[in-house]
């Protein structure tokens, strides 16, 4: 692999379109480079470094799913297929209103964004937005794919119920505010103890929504900086479907981490589930280069019409006898601008996407 021209790649796609940028690129388990660029707060002309933490928005899925899977196989018997048929009580609290479309619903439906909710209340994640979703049942009795924050926001309040917070009982009684703080602080310190805490050079002191020092980075309309960054919004409650505030390179050290066993069990096969079945991944495809090469993706963003970030990850492996590639190749690219298309000076469109880019930086270096 020829690093150079992974990076280069990567430059030239992001250098002069945002206010600031970083990466993190590793084989195996080793960070091959990593590097940030331009402001992480232009008013006070402090630097993007590559330990620069911003949120992460839809790429933290990829956290969620792993958190049901490990709480799956330390904590229940039921698999992600299993038919909630006992629901609530199992996976909620017993006394939520569940629509009676959503009997036969499966963990998996959430987690593929098959589940045909009904998102209310703007899909903010909030609990009260959860439960008149559940409440509302599906949109339709065979539903399809439909992308919606509100399949993973479900896992922040169900992964007590999963991993076995408490008896029950004891969950069943508690009502909707203190349930509302109990499961998001459950959420956030259980991926911290059982998942982040296992991978290499992820510190306890990684945040999510709005806590811990401020700014990390503020979210520019670049390049009209001098209206300034703002924050996102306050995404502890919604922590289901993103909302985790890491740099690059400690989101590449979750990725290589979790292809590599480091919080589920030696035979696990989690990372094969999540593949296959596209958990808390957007797509799975093979390269350009080499149609051997499997390759799997995830973006996030948020924009609140002008500024905004977007976020990307990838990974490649080489399925084939005498592979050219005997280590897995992770990367991970973080922007505080809204990174999207541009129109070149021959009028052709470029698609500058931060999992387009990251899909070309390793082209270019194969």
């Amino acid at each position: 692999m020829n690093f150079d021209k992974v990076v280069d790649t990567i430059d030239s796609a992001c250098a002069g379109k945002v206010t600031g940028y970083a990466y993190a690129i590793f084989t195996g388990r080793e960070l091959k480079r990593s590097a940030g660029h331009g402001f992480a707060v232009w008013e006070d002309n402090v630097k993007f470094r590559a330990n620069t933490r911003m949120d992460l928005g839809s790429i933290g899925k990829t956290i969620t799913a792993a958190a049901v899977l490990h709480a799956i196989e330390n904590h229940q018997s039921k698999g992600l297929e299993d038919a909630l048929k006992s629901y609530p009580g199992d996976f909620l609290p017993r006394h939520w209103p569940i629509h009676p479309t959503l009997k036969d619903l499966k963990l998996i439906d959430l987690l593929t964004h098959k589940s045909g909710l009904t998102p209310v209340d703007d899909d903010k994640g909030t609990l009260l937005a959860i439960k008149r979703s559940l409440a509302a049942g599906r949109k339709s009795s065979n539903p399809d794919f439909d992308y919606t924050n509100l399949n993973f926001d479900c896992f922040r309040v169900m992964l007590p119920y999963l991993a076995k917070a408490a008896d029950k009982a004891v969950l069943d009684v508690m009502g909707d505010l203190a349930y509302d703080k109990f499961s998001a602080d459950f959420y956030v310190n259980y991926i911290k103890e059982n998942i982040l805490a296992k991978c290499r050079n992820i510190p306890s002191s990684v945040t999510v929504g709005n806590s811990g020092p401020l700014p990390y980075t503020l979210y520019y309309w670049h390049p009209h900086e001098n209206e300034g960054g703002v924050d996102s919004y306050d995404q502890y409650y919604t922590a289901g479907s993103g909302g985790w505030r890491m740099s690059a390179v400690e989101y590449g050290e979750f990725i290589v981490g979790l292809r590599h066993h480091a919080f589920f069990k030696p035979r696990s096969k989690a990372w094969k589930e999540m593949t296959d079945e596209k958990l808390g991944i957007d797509d799975t495809e093979t390269t350009n280069t080499n149609p051997g090469l499997s390759l799997w993706w995830k973006n996030g963003g948020w924009g609140n019409g002008r500024q905004g970030y977007k976020t990307a990850w990838i990974a490649v492996e080489d399925k084939q006898p005498n592979s050219h590639f005997p280590e897995a190749f992770t990367a991970v690219l973080v922007t505080n601008s809204r990174l999207g298309k541009v129109i070149e000076d021959t009028q052709k469109e470029r698609d500058l996407s931060p999992e387009s880019v990251l899909k070309a930086a390793f082209e270019s270096g194969v």
